[in-house]
């Protein structure tokens, strides 16, 4: 369960009364122990411990239902009894599946006020960065996501407050310790203990800050007005502590840190090394500008930009991200970067795989591993082994003979024999027709025979060559 916030007290003037009267802290009151009754629920054991009440884990007999139970402990005062109850009254009007469910309130031994409500079988987000420092950006997005949900019904929803109607409501508290996540996957926004209707300050007094400083905007730490993106500036801060493993103004003393989120100087998520997407840097610096006008103006624009990033890396919902995250976070890291090369590697596989395939074909062929040998041998491309002599003899063009003519300038008064050249080969062929006669050409009957000679005489040895 989550880490109940230890903030300081509320307004006066508002303390929760039973019967009218108000109800006195009695600091001898003990706390309940394992096996007690508290109402119709027996306590089953102690889930979290925080600075202003317990929550305990207890089986709510009537029902035969599994629920937890937030219990003031002693020594607060009345305006500490009424941040409890003012976080019941808010968070019964809040019905969302990111929003843990209050059933009731009601006091053990008629003092110290208890509220009942939903029982997380899980654990804050704050324990789980304690466990793996940093997270997968598949799961950050995806609790961010969920987040930003809940937020977007809590901005909206209409309800009455001490008699007043008020139209959405603020949380004020965004932490990694109100944030649970179940061992089913579900994630739910816890604590609205500080929360406060978008118009009105219910649990502010005076310079008193309430929440945890680490997550607070810069308006909440100047006492400025507050609207819901002071929830979007602080879920950016969660965002980022879960992807870079450490916070993002981790200041040790409150004047270091308000300096540095007054001048909105934190170490760039790129500095970190991990593996985080330039688009989602680029979110978590809009949700957590200096100047809220800068930043998301709805949780809905905040959840818009984290799905569609979201969808480009992964075909999973934000629901199985976050189980398959729970089944084995120290191997989430190595999933989600095996399915983000996986189309570049099996487009190399199956090219690898096709070169293979056709080499093994290319080896059935006949007389082809002798030729890949030489290949290999020669460190070249295929070539076709050399013909042999009777091939290259059979199969090579003929010379033509020269026809002697006699030229006119080797006439008998030039004092030089005559040269004799061979007269044209289209002569010689006309006078062989002539005389063969019109029917027969025995030229190209000779040259036929003597091709088709050859070219029978060359087949075995071809085939033997190959």
């Amino acid at each position: 369960m989550h880490d109940p916030t230890d903030s300081t007290p509320i307004e006066p003037g508002n303390a929760l009364t039973t019967q009218g009267a108000s109800v006195p802290v009695d600091s001898s009151i003990t706390m309940p122990e394992v096996g007690q009754r508290i109402g119709p629920n027996r306590i089953l054991e102690l889930i979290a411990e925080g600075g202003m009440a317990n929550v305990y884990k207890v089986w709510h007999e009537g029902l035969e239902i599994v629920r937890a139970i937030k219990i003031l402990k002693p020594g607060f005062n009345d305006e500490s009894k009424q941040r409890l109850h003012t976080e019941a009254k808010i968070s019964a009007h809040l019905h969302h599946p990111n929003i843990v469910e209050i059933y009731g309130v009601s006091f053990w031994k008629d003092a110290a006020p208890y509220m009942e409500m939903e029982y997380i079988d899980g654990f804050s987000l704050k324990d789980l960065l304690k466990y793996q420092k940093q997270a997968p950006f598949t799961f950050a997005i995806s609790i961010g996501y969920f987040v930003c949900n809940a937020l977007n019904y809590a901005h909206n929803q209409v309800f009455t407050l001490y008699g007043k109607p008020y139209q959405g409501v603020v949380h004020r508290d965004i932490k990694p310790a109100n944030i649970l996540i179940s061992r089913s996957g579900a994630v739910k926004l816890a604590d609205f203990g500080i929360a406060k209707p978008s118009e009105i300050s219910l649990h502010t007094v005076g310079q008193k800050v309430m929440g945890t400083f680490s997550y607070l905007s810069p308006e909440q730490l100047n006492g400025d007005p507050l609207d819901y993106r002071c929830d979007i500036y602080s879920l950016g801060t969660v965002l980022y502590e879960m992807l870079a493993g450490v916070k993002a103004f981790p200041q040790k003393t409150i004047s270091e840190l308000i300096q540095k989120k007054m001048l909105n100087e934190y170490k760039p998520l790129s500095a970190f090394g991990v593996e985080v997407p330039r688009q989602l840097c680029s979110i978590v610096d809009k949700s957590i500008e200096l100047k809220k006008e800068k930043r998301y103006s709805t949780a809905p624009e905040f959840a818009g930009d984290l799905i569609n990033l979201l969808k480009k890396h992964t075909h999973k919902t934000p629901e199985q991200i976050v189980l398959d995250y729970l089944k084995n976070p120290k191997d989430a890291d190595a999933v989600e970067r095996k399915k983000r090369i996986s189309t570049p590697v099996m487009i190399a596989v199956s090219m690898i795989l096709l070169i293979v395939v056709s080499f093994a074909a290319l080896m059935l062929v006949p007389g082809m591993q002798n030729r890949v040998r030489a290949m290999l041998a020669r460190g070249g491309a295929v070539q076709s082994e050399p013909a042999s002599p009777q091939v290259r003899e059979t199969f090579a063009p003929k010379k033509k003979r020269p026809v002697p003519i006699v030229s006119s300038n080797d006439s008998p008064s030039s004092g030089r024999a005559p040269a004799v050249r061979e007269p044209p080969i289209s002569s010689v062929i006309e006078e062989r027709k002539r005389q063969a006669g019109p029917s027969v050409d025995p030229l190209k009957a000779g040259l036929n025979a003597a091709r088709q000679k050859r070219f029978t005489e060359a087949i075995p040895r071809f085939e033997a060559a190959l």
